[in-house]
């Protein structure tokens, strides 16, 4: 798996804030979402698409309710826009 802290640039201040917002590193085993149904949806051609996939599958292992999509795009108002109708209907 790549680097979640270099495929992150510019999301989080510095190491501690990263380790405060460790997503994969919150699921540890266990679902922390409770069994709540979670949608997690990527672009194919998002920086985070790597770390979201690995999320989704971490989430499963623990038991949890994971709806997820990779569609084409990036990381930008015109992919989310794109699935905004699926986002709504979840």
């Amino acid at each position: 798996m790549a680097d979640r802290r270099r495929d992150a640039q510019g999301a989080f201040d510095n190491a501690e804030d990263f380790a405060r917002h460790d997503l994969l590193g919150s699921v540890a085993g266990h679902d922390p979402y409770g069994r709540m149904r979670v949608w997690i949806g990527v672009g194919t051609g998002d920086p985070f698409h790597e770390t979201d996939t690995a999320f989704a599958q971490s989430l499963r292992d623990a038991g949890g309710r994971v709806t997820f999509h990779a569609w084409p795009g990036g990381h930008n108002s015109e992919y989310w826009n794109a699935h905004l109708g699926q986002y709504f209907a979840f």
